[in-house]
């Protein structure tokens, strides 16, 4: 029973991995739904391992079978690697969740700035200059004071 036990296990956690992996992977194809789907699946995981004090119930089974309770006495992994497991896949799932948020950010930044060009037509923008000469700039002053005739400098007065 101890086999099938630790089988079972060895197989829900490689699925789990698996997704945890998977994740930046579909983060970056742009597969959001995919995404989501895997977060839920690791979350719900997550929730089960905290109802039961941060131990998987298929240890608590295997527990009843074996004396043995070395860290991967219910797992087909290596010692060290099942004594860290929860440390080293939720580091892995932030940095997915982190890679499928900014992929996700990304594409609404590039959204919203495609539709910002497509209302604002080129040649709708105002052309700025990108250098204006000292007499191109005086020229323009000049001509700005004497088509106004309100106005209380005359085009003598700055010179």
């Amino acid at each position: 029973m101890l086999t099938a036990i630790k089988l079972l296990h060895t197989v829900i956690w490689a699925f789990l991995a698996a997704s945890i992996l998977a994740l930046p992977v579909v983060g970056v194809l742009r597969r959001f739904r995919w995404a989501a789907i895997v977060t839920v699946i690791v979350l719900l995981e997550c929730g089960l391992l905290a109802a039961n004090g941060g131990r998987c119930p298929l240890s608590d089974l295997a527990s009843r079978f074996t004396l043995d309770r070395n860290p991967n006495f219910d797992i087909y992994l290596p010692g060290w690697f099942a004594e860290h497991n929860k440390v080293v896949f939720g580091w892995l799932f932030v940095a997915g969740e982190l890679v499928v948020i900014g992929n996700w950010l990304r594409g609404k930044f590039d959204t919203s700035l495609r539709t910002a060009k497509r209302r604002s037509p080129r040649s709708q923008r105002k052309r700025v200059p990108i250098a204006v000469t000292e007499s191109q700039f005086q020229s323009r002053v000049f001509h700005e004071h004497d088509n106004n005739p309100d106005d209380s400098c005359s085009s003598a007065a700055v010179k």
